[in-house]
């Protein structure tokens, strides 16, 4: 689960876990992961791996470290609920050329790159839930946040 510290992302983690999921957890922030999964297998006595990770950095290794930890792993159920705003609403000729690389980076390239790693174990096992987080956004362009909802719209379509 990409995003998954905080918010939705991280109620899903504790919704799974209830369930009796394993969880792997991927998000910036170190510390807040360590104290999800410390929550997590406290109340649901499942197996809990963390990887702190900046998607905005898009690097290679930082996937290849995804890549390892999934390796021997039965993901049944990919989240991709990692993403970014605007700092502010702004129009679009104000928005610094940083944070719109950003934006696209982390919600399209992220998802696409955790996506392509999970997929095929998922294909070889022949089962396997991939749920994507979309925004309305996606669907009706909002003012003074083009780029996210190019993002979000990006991710419907795919």
């Amino acid at each position: 689960m990409t995003g998954a510290s905080d918010g939705l992302g991280k109620e899903y983690a504790l919704q799974l876990a209830q369930k009796g999921y394993n969880i792997l957890l991927v998000s910036r922030t170190q510390s807040k992961l360590d104290t999800l999964a410390s929550d997590i297998q406290t109340k649901h006595n499942v197996e809990t791996k963390t990887l702190a990770m900046d998607f905005a950095a898009n690097k290679d290794k930082d996937f290849d470290s995804i890549k390892s930890l999934i390796a021997d792993l039965d993901v049944s159920i990919l989240i991709n609920n990692v993403g970014l705003s605007h700092n502010i609403p702004v129009p679009f000729h104000e928005t610094s050329p940083q944070e719109m690389r950003d934006i696209i980076t982390i919600n399209c390239m992220g998802t696409l790159r955790v996506t392509q790693l999970v997929t095929p174990g998922m294909v070889e096992r022949k089962r396997g839930l991939i749920l994507t987080m979309a925004s309305f956004g996606g669907i009706l362009p909002t003012p003074y946040l083009a780029t996210y909802s190019g993002s979000k719209a990006f991710l419907q379509q795919w």
